[in-house]
């Protein structure tokens, strides 16, 4: 680099904060000083002089140094963030005005609550400090280490609730949040592999973490991750065609397994059968269903109606279970609140797609759409009688501090986008010719 064109970059990046802006206006820059000089060497200037005239016709470095910062620092979604806060706080001020109607001991779930939404924030925080672009490089990593502490869950003798868990000490850690391992990698790698060793591996990715949520087993996560990894593949930049025909056939086969496994499993078709009929086994698989139909028909528009009783004895109140405690408790106005204020979060986070131009991004917003949404749609389907009864939490409202800092992984990863949107390269200058 010769010292005129030095010059002209450092006073330009001088007057820019960021780092990552400052990296994203130096390549820039030097792509069109470039272009520029390889012009009028064409022009018969010698290299030196056609890069000298290139760096004067840029223009004032310190004007277009300010000019730079304004368009290319890290942006904050203050719209999402505010949402969020929201969200935050009606879990809060529900648990608020829930624990007096049960034991008093349960206020131990409020404290508990608040401390959920400061760790929140603090995941949050720093996840969108991460530079998600970096995946591209790490997902062979991260995949890596996925499998591997799903097989060393697998060898675990270690169960709650009749699913493996991974003890570590005195740590005890889940499935759910490695599958982020799983999710993210599965995004960057239709983001960097090309032909068919691509579609390959997008098949191996996406059912041997299936296989293993099964094993473990969790339902639900196995039914998210399938149709999240089937929502990320449709927003992958790659053909439609081949895009159509890999999803119709993996779809096509996961409806077969799921086909043998309702027939074959007692466990699926009990559940199953509570959900179209829990009056058949009111002592069993159908208690559950029976308690939120009585909740759900009884409940006033406002306040305790005839179902108070009923909620009180509701298992998993305060975490799968929430929205028909508000619903039983509080009534159908605070619960169509609640509802009407996660639709307006998820609203702002599927707006958030069209702000990205980067691949990647757009498919780590879509996950993260597709993980908080499908599980905010369950759970109140669930609720309603819609559905069948599976282990899924109300996001940020229930009470489920493992499960609400995963999907804080995903919001801090959707701010890491916004705030790096207007730091994505033209292809021109990340790849020239």
């Amino acid at each position: 680099m010769s010292d005129a064109k030095k010059r002209f970059l450092q006073k330009v990046t001088h007057h820019i904060r960021s780092k990552e802006a400052k990296q994203y206006v130096e390549k820039e820059l030097t792509y069109h000083i470039e272009e520029q000089k390889s012009y009028l060497t064409s022009q018969g200037y010698s290299d030196e002089k056609a890069e000298l005239m290139a760096v004067n016709q840029m223009g004032d470095p310190g004007s277009i140094g300010r000019e730079m910062h304004k368009i290319h620092k890290p942006k904050m979604d203050w719209v999402l963030a505010g949402l969020f806060a929201l969200v935050l706080a009606a879990g809060i001020i529900t648990f608020y005005y829930l624990t007096p109607n049960y034991a008093a001991t349960n206020m131990y779930f409020l404290v508990r609550r608040v401390d959920a939404a400061l760790l929140s924030v603090l995941v949050i925080i720093i996840f969108m400090l991460i530079d998600y672009r970096k995946l591209e490089k790490w997902w062979p990593l991260l995949s890596a280490l996925g499998l591997f502490l799903s097989v060393w869950m697998l060898q675990s003798d270690y169960y709650i609730g009749g699913a493996a868990y991974l003890r570590i000490g005195s740590f005890t850690l889940s499935i759910w949040p490695i599958s982020l391992l799983f999710i993210f990698s599965y995004a960057a790698m239709l983001s960097s592999l090309k032909g068919k060793r691509l579609w390959i591996m997008a098949t191996a990715m996406l059912w041997v973490p299936l296989v293993i949520f099964q094993a473990i087993p969790q339902l639900p996560l196995t039914l998210f991750y399938f149709l999240t990894a089937m929502t990320i593949t449709a927003f992958a930049p790659l053909p439609k065609r081949a895009i159509k025909q890999f999803i119709i056939t993996n779809t096509t086969v996961i409806m077969f397994f799921t086909t043998i496994a309702v027939t074959l499993g007692q466990g699926m078709r009990m559940r199953l059968s509570a959900f179209i009929n829990p009056e058949a086994d009111l002592n069993g698989a159908g208690y559950i269903p029976s308690l939120l139909r009585q909740i759900t028909s009884q409940a006033a528009w406002v306040g305790q109606g005839p179902s108070t009783e009923v909620t009180t004895n509701l298992p998993e109140w305060h975490t799968d279970l929430i929205l028909a405690s508000i619903i039983g408790q509080l009534g159908w106005v605070p619960a169509f609140t609640i509802i009407f204020i996660l639709s307006l979060f998820m609203s702002r986070m599927i707006i958030t797609i069209k702000k990205s131009r980067h691949p990647l991004g757009n498919m780590i917003i879509v996950s993260g759409v597709s993980m908080v949404g499908f599980s905010v749609i369950w759970n109140i389907a669930m609720v309603l009688g819609w559905v069948p009864v599976i282990g899924v939490s109300l996001p940020f409202i229930s009470y489920a501090f493992g499960y609400q800092l995963i999907y804080s992984v995903f919001i801090g990863m959707i701010l890491s986008v916004y705030r790096r949107k207007d730091l994505v390269q033209p292809e021109a200058i990340e790849k020239p010719s």
